[in-house]
């Protein structure tokens, strides 16, 4: 006996049939297993029982016993693996005139029967479609819209939707207000503005928008923010860059109307980031020296330079080199000088407090 004696799937789905074999005390419990559907297009099971539908049309099922040829059947009804959703790679989209957009439409499951599509648009003088799914801006007049439909053939209750926009007004050019930048350190940010030159018609529909991108994400990032001028001004929409690591990246900036774009080479190189004294704290003799070692890192930061000071002169002095002089003068005593080392590159300080007996 089988637990089941019908069945229906999905094309592209599963089942296992389980056999109970009795008595409980045979000995040989061995079972074949078979599809009416000798082609192997519609149904096929294997020797586990696991029935695998592949295609709409109906099969019978058979387990047939090793031991005296008992068998059991079940009636297996395939039917198409319908469409439940769809989804387009743009949902809204602002074309200027005679422009094209491909739209691409993804169906779930993605092992439904029927993926294919059909494609349509609510007003074709505005924008027209294919049956490709490739829109052409066909208006001539300021801003109309029309809304693209990719249908299910098999379910045609399941759509997805894209509005389209068309702006008679293009984008001509788009400039960035640094070619390059090369003075950022790791954990800052600088703004760049991009401009976008367009017709002066007076309209600024979204197609002023553009994209960011860079070159190497792990040297710096880029952000969009949104301009916020007036209306009636040239458009300019901004991108923050964020300094991740030191290297070098470009940042791009394109515009969504007509891909033009400006770039801006990054360079990013390794700044001292600590400075550490071989003594923090000094007790001197008048007439005593001590030389001061001052550790820089990273390592291979390319100026580890340090600029020597100390805020006593009268009581400590201290060379270019670190080497800390307590003065002689019988005025000294118990007095005491903080001497400071300061990376050249990046301003970072350590300090020694020297005194003087």
């Amino acid at each position: 006996a089988l637990n089941k004696t019908s069945l229906t799937l999905n094309a592209g789905t599963h089942e296992t049939l389980v056999a109970t074999l009795l008595p409980n005390t045979a000995t040989n419990r061995a079972v074949r297993w078979s599809s009416s559907d000798a082609t192997g297009n519609i149904v096929t099971v294997d020797q586990n029982g696991r029935v695998n539908a592949l295609s709409e049309g109906t099969a019978t099922v058979t387990v047939t016993t090793v031991d005296g040829d008992k068998t059991a059947s079940c009636s297996v009804t395939v039917i198409p693996m319908p469409v439940t959703a769809i989804s387009l790679n743009k949902t809204s989209a602002v074309l200027s005139q005679t422009n094209t957009l491909q739209l691409v439409a993804t169906v779930t499951p993605d092992n439904a029967s029927n993926p294919d599509v059909t494609w349509s648009s609510s007003d074709e003088e505005v924008a027209f479609v294919d049956n490709n799914g490739l829109v052409t801006a066909t208006s001539d007049d300021w801003y109309d819209s029309a809304t693209i439909t990719a249908t299910s053939v098999s379910n045609p209750a399941v759509k997805a939707t894209c509005k389209i926009e068309v702006a008679i007004d293009r984008v001509s050019d788009i400039s960035i207000n640094k070619n390059t930048l090369d003075s950022l350190r790791v954990g800052e940010s600088e703004m760049l503005y991009a401009t976008l030159s367009t017709p002066a018609s007076g309209h600024y529909p979204d197609i002023l928008d553009v994209v960011w991108t860079s070159s190497n994400p792990a040297v710096a990032t880029v952000t969009p923010v949104n301009y916020t001028g007036s209306s009636n001004s040239r458009a300019n929409t901004n991108g923050r860059v964020n300094v991740v690591a030191a290297g070098s990246t470009v940042i791009t900036v394109t515009s969504v109307d007509g891909g033009y774009s400006a770039s801006c080479q990054v360079t990013v190189g390794v700044h001292p980031t600590s400075i550490t004294l071989n003594r923090t704290s000094l007790s001197m003799d008048r007439g005593d020296t001590f030389q001061l070692v001052a550790t820089v890192l990273p390592a291979n930061a390319p100026n580890k330079n340090v600029i020597w000071s100390s805020d006593e002169t009268y009581y400590v002095t201290v060379n270019s080199t670190g080497l800390v002089t307590a003065r002689r003068s019988h005025w000294v005593f118990n007095s005491y000088s903080i001497i400071t080392a300061r990376t050249e590159d990046g301003d970072i300080v350590a300090t020694c407090r020297v005194e003087v007996d």
